[in-house]
């Protein structure tokens, strides 16, 4: 009988440190976002945006690791889509923190 294992290789970093920051992120989120209606201040709803930005961010890094594979796109293509959405998460980092200082907030704004 022979056996064929698959293998992934990662190119960089430690998944399970990710993985915990993840979690550690995700348990962070439930209590910042009573945290932000309770107390809507400049600090708190940045510390919101951050969060946000960040959960996001992660969850779309990961969504164009598994789709925009080299293997299939070549090596150009998924470097630039993942610097894409390293781009995305800073402007909306900054558009939040922009509305958050500028006008009324995040937690008035959803209020």
């Amino acid at each position: 009988k022979v056996q064929h294992s698959i293998s992934r290789c990662s190119s960089s970093g430690d998944h399970v440190r990710l993985w915990t920051a993840e979690r550690v992120l995700s348990v962070t989120l439930l209590a910042a976002i009573p945290a932000a209606f309770f107390m809507p201040t400049i600090p708190v709803e940045t510390f919101l945006a951050l969060t946000l930005t960040v959960h996001g961010h992660w969850g779309i890094e990961a969504l164009v690791h598994d789709y925009v594979r080299p293997s299939v796109f070549g090596d150009i293509i998924p470097k630039l889509s993942v610097a894409i959405v390293y781009g995305i998460s800073v402007v909306t980092f900054g558009s939040l923190c922009y509305f958050i200082f500028t006008d009324v907030g995040i937690v008035n704004a959803v209020s």
